[in-house]
């Protein structure tokens, strides 16, 4: 034989020549028939081994008028419940013999009995996995494709004598039943179900079992809206779900669950703290979701392995079809569902127990920003007014700003002039800018230009991570709680009605919903300070959802050392992050509110934001004293988190230089502050004005006590 030539297939007929029978014989042999000799039978056989002979399935299943395989016709490969049913099957099938080929309709109800068809053609059944069709064209393509076993779908009234095929479908109509009782259970009244394809079967016996729930709670009310079968229709159907103001939300299937979690995830509305999610089937992935998905469980590989038991009694044994078997569902509660929320948003409970939002407020103090003052009570503005520097103070406050501003200047320029290894530097790092301990030290703060951020969440330039000079990260970004928060960065809830936060808006007599009103923030120009490598310099453009330009900013800032401000601690314990912008009304007068201004008291948010991560332990101290209660709202000149974390413990200290607002603080529910410019009243900012942002930040490598953050604040301002 030449080298690389294929060796010659061994046929039937070589057999029956080597071991000196008829062709015959050696198929009766082959197909282990037992009316032949064992004598002859043994040397049959010795000689196909010795020719590597293997009969073929094929002719054999021409002889025999069969093929040994069945084909698996489903709505959808990318379905896990169908993929599980599909192993069921070729599992049990495999067993006796069989193999399974497999066709998918695409949920295209229109091509489905052609496709079935075509597959019959080739195999010698079918099972037929929810199938999309009408009952009508339904029982004619039973009897042209004969034998087929139905999964999830039942065959409607037939003529007598039709043909029938065997069903195994799943109670959904009950399953929905045990799962909005649940929520009832948990307090839910308002629900919404994303309802399946308008074709199918297990959509219509869920919507069935939402009657039956409607009948038994009168009090109910449920809503259904289109959705459809996958990841991609539970995410589109976010919007929809979060204007109807539902608590809790039935999904068609596990896919359209996840799709609304993710959706949900991204406007930051916390599940189950704002609204319950359940879904159907109880696929492998539900327990691992974010939060684990509560389900109602199937059998879906039983639900295979069934149907091919059925499917081979008819083709082997010739058994009647059996009429219908039912399999129930089983409710699995997870995380994804919880007690119905006290009202529409969520309250929130410092770290004391209390509802710091409808605490009592602080006494109002007079507004410090603008050449107008006026109280900080309800119902009171602020008119901004240009002045000869553009800063909205009136003298004696910008004597007291330029002061402040003087004396950061010189320190920073001792601490970039210092010439030693540690003082910091701004450098580029790709498109991103990190702040360096020195020319090759270690990264203190990396600011990020927010082209990436998703559009929901407000596009803008933030910085993250900013570390201590242990290397304790004191930002986080995109965090579970609230996918909108990053690092530290300019986030006001509503300008002129554009969201530069991320997430929701909150509606005055509506509460918290998802509008197509998130605007960006984009550098027009970045640059290190020629003079001072310490100092990064930038001028933002902020643009509403329609990409119209709203307002500009100037940007600075600085980092520096600040040794031997604690004799207790070691002198590279500690760096100083400022912060200074100034937003000016270059492009019509602007209104900043707020969800306080909005109708939600306590909830003043909005402007520089500095979102810090969970640690083991967080302590909130400020000049009002310790802890949430006694910082939020209040006019305290700085605040402090000490919190102790893996790598260390740590606290960060901020500091209004000069002009004090309100501050908005968190710690129980999440760690993050801001100076809040909409405290409880809107900020009007006339066309031509502009509005100052100064903000200075400690970052030290300690738990500080009271005593020790009031003196790092007071080197600070």
């Amino acid at each position: 034989m030449k080298p690389g030539a294929r060796r010659p297939v061994a046929t039937i007929a070589d057999v029956a020549t080597a071991a000196g029978v008829s062709r015959a014989t050696v198929s009766r042999v082959m197909n282990g028939r037992s009316t032949v000799d064992p004598e002859i039978s043994a040397r049959v056989r010795e000689a196909a081994a010795g020719l590597s002979y293997r009969p073929s399935n094929v002719a054999r299943n021409l002889a025999l008028g069969r093929t040994t395989t069945v084909a698996v016709v489903v709505p959808d490969l990318g379905n896990p419940v169908f993929q599980q049913i599909l192993r069921g099957v070729a599992s049990a099938a495999a067993e006796d013999g069989y193999r399974v080929l497999v066709a998918e309709t695409a949920e295209d109800e229109s091509q489905e009995a052609a496709i079935a068809l075509e597959a019959r053609l080739r195999c010698d059944a079918l099972v037929l996995v929810s199938p999309r069709m009408p009952d009508a064209e339904l029982a004619r393509l039973v009897g042209e494709a004969e034998p087929l076993v139905l999964v999830n779908r039942e065959i409607g009234a037939v003529a007598e004598g039709a043909p029938v095929a065997p069903c195994l479908v799943v109670d959904y109509a009950d399953a929905t039943l045990q799962v909005v009782s649940h929520l009832v259970g948990l307090g839910h009244r308002r629900v919404a179900y994303l309802a399946g394809p308008r074709a199918s079967a297990s959509d219509g016996q869920r919507r069935a079992g939402l009657a039956r729930a409607q009948e038994l709670h009168p009090d109910l009310r449920l809503e259904v809206l289109p959705a459809g079968p996958d990841i991609a229709a539970g995410h589109a159907v976010t919007p929809a779900v979060l204007a109807g103001r539902f608590t809790a939300a039935v999904a068609y299937n596990d896919l359209v669950a996840f799709g609304l979690l993710a959706g949900l995830n991204e406007a930051g509305v916390a599940v189950p703290g704002d609204i319950s999610v359940a879904g159907f089937d109880d696929i492998d992935l539900a327990r691992y979701a974010t939060p684990a998905l509560t389900t109602a469980a199937v059998p879906q590989t039983d639900l295979g392995r069934h149907a091919w038991r059925e499917l081979h009694a008819v083709i082997t044994e010739g058994a009647e079809p059996a009429v219908t078997a039912r399999f129930a569902a089983r409710l699995q509660v997870r995380a994804s569902t919880g007690p119905l929320p006290r009202r529409p948003e969520r309250v929130h409970l410092a770290d004391d127990g209390r509802d710091a939002d409808t605490a009592p407020a602080p006494a109002p103090t007079p507004t410090t920003v603008g050449s107008r003052t006026s109280g900080t009570g309800a119902g009171s503005t602020t008119d901004i007014q240009p002045t000869a520097t553009g800063g909205p103070v009136d003298d004696s406050v910008a004597a007291t700003a330029r002061t402040a501003q003087d004396r950061t200047d010189q320190d920073q320029t001792e601490g970039s002039r210092a010439g030693g290894a540690g003082a910091p530097v701004w450098a580029a790092d790709g498109d991103a800018m990190v702040l360096r301990a020195g020319p090759e030290g270690a990264p203190l703060a990396r600011r990020e230009p927010g082209d990436r951020v998703p559009r929901i969440h407000s596009p803008r330039p933030y910085l993250h991570p900013v570390h201590t000079l242990a290397g304790v990260a004191l930002t986080d970004a995109g965090p579970v709680d609230h996918r909108h928060h990053y690092g530290v960065s300019i986030a006001l809830p509503d300008v002129n009605g554009t969201s530069h936060w991320g997430g929701r808006t909150f509606l005055r007599d509506v509460g918290p919903t998802l509008l197509e009103n998130h605007g960006t923030q984009v550098a027009t120009a970045l640059r290190v300070a020629p003079d001072d490598t310490a100092t990064l310099v930038e001028d933002v453009l902020w643009s509403d959802e329609q990409g119209t330009p709203q307002l500009t900013e100037e940007r600075r800032l600085r980092g520096k050392l600040l040794p031997d401000v604690l004799p207790d601690l070691a002198p590279d314990a500690l760096w100083v992050l400022s912060w200074d912008s100034t937003l000016h009304a270059s492009h019509g007068a602007l209104e900043i509110r707020s969800p306080a201004t909005n109708g939600r008291p306590g909830a003043g948010y909005g402007g520089l934001f500095w979102r810090l991560p969970a640690a083991d332990r967080t302590r909130v101290l400020s000049a009002a004293g310790e802890g949430e209660s006694a910082a939020h709202g209040s006019s305290s000149p700085w605040v402090a988190f000490t919190q102790q974390h893996a790598a260390g413990p740590a606290t960060l200290v901020l500091a209004q230089p000069g002009v004090v607002l309100p501050w908005f603080l968190r710690s129980a529910e999440y760690p993050g502050a801001c100076p809040a410019l909409a405290w409880d009243a809107p900020l009007f900012v006339p066309d031509g004005g502009s509005v100052q942002i100064r903000l200075v930040a400690a970052l030290v490598d300690a738990e500080l006590t009271l005593d020790q953050a009031a003196t790092v604040a007071e080197a600070l301002r």
